[in-house]
């Protein structure tokens, strides 16, 4: 099936402005999740009056050892981080596209400064946050011969410490913009 499979580099359209949320330029990322062989990657901010948050979309295709999504390799933040340190994990269940997903929730923290962060996997449009279940839909996503295409999602904002708005701030944006993030990867796919 992966001999079948034609390499395609995907083009990632920066997320449009949608609600309230404008897109923040320039952005200078503060974080960067650790995921490598991604065929594309998108790093946005965007703003709504005060509150802020960070996007980075890493897109995979024609995985292969090495290359894939999910892997050992590919995490929010490594153990040999020097910048930021995993201080707490949880899931959640978020608004997305209208619809219900959970999320990886991940509190990082540096210093004094703390980061809300939300992760979800992307498999040919259907949505996780278990690494087992993404596994399989690309699994069977092969076998039906819709290709491996798939992307991790991240949002970040600052977190006070002690508060709980960054995490609203986090939840809202992904209401609000995960039906922009679906199009964005969904125009991205291989072409069938």
């Amino acid at each position: 099936m992966d001999a079948l499979q034609q390499p395609h580099t995907p083009a990632l359209a920066p997320l449009p402005a949608t609600g309230n949320w404008a897109p923040i330029r320039p952005f200078t990322a503060p974080f960067k999740p650790h995921y490598l062989g991604a065929r594309a990657e998108l790093v946005q901010g965007f703003a709504n009056g005060p509150a802020q948050v960070g996007t980075y979309v890493g897109f995979f295709n024609a995985q292969h050892q090495g290359d894939e999504m999910i892997s050992s390799a590919n995490v929010i933040v490594t153990e040999r981080d020097t910048r930021w340190k995993k201080l707490g994990t949880s899931r959640e269940t978020i608004t997305w596209d209208g619809g219900s997903a959970v999320a990886d929730r991940v509190l990082l923290g540096r210093d004094l400064a703390r980061l809300a962060v939300l992760r979800l996997y992307w498999v040919n449009g259907r949505v996780t946050a278990s690494e087992y279940a993404a596994k399989a839909f690309l699994a069977l996503s092969k076998l039906t011969g819709r290709g491996d295409d798939s992307a991790v999602i991240v949002v970040y904002a600052p977190h006070a410490h002690g508060d709980r708005d960054a995490d609203e701030i986090v939840r809202r944006f992904v209401a609000e913009q995960s039906p922009a993030i679906e199009a964005v990867l969904a125009k991205a796919r291989s072409p069938r």
